[in-house]
């Protein structure tokens, strides 16, 4: 059973807060490339999320690899995303079987 992390809130309470979807995105700078590294459920806003950080890393003009490292759930606007990313030149990298294959079918071409 996952513990419930705090925050504070304006007021300057601590309440706890259980967040079942989280994203954790990680970039890390390597000699030939930029890695993204993803954890977590690709959905709804952390789709957003992602694709934000990834412009900002477009702007530096080198190439980009993202890791699907454990990545428990994609939703529909995360695979877009993915596809989107893919044939703008983001090489794609998945842990798992169900990444893998959603890569292979976006590599693939195929209407996922």
């Amino acid at each position: 059973r996952r513990r419930p992390r705090c925050v504070c809130n304006r007021s300057g309470r601590r309440r706890a807060v259980r967040c079942s979807s989280m994203l954790r995105i990680t970039a890390r700078a390597e000699p030939t490339e930029i890695v993204l590294e993803l954890e977590g459920k690709l959905t709804g806003l952390w789709s957003k999320e992602l694709e934000s950080c990834w412009k900002k890393l477009l702007i530096e003009n080198r190439p980009v690899k993202l890791v699907l490292k454990a990545v428990s759930f994609i939703d529909p606007a995360g695979k877009k995303l993915l596809v989107r990313m893919y044939r703008n030149g983001t090489a794609l990298e998945g842990e798992g079987c169900m990444t893998k294959a959603i890569i292979e079918a976006i590599i693939g071409g195929e209407n996922i």
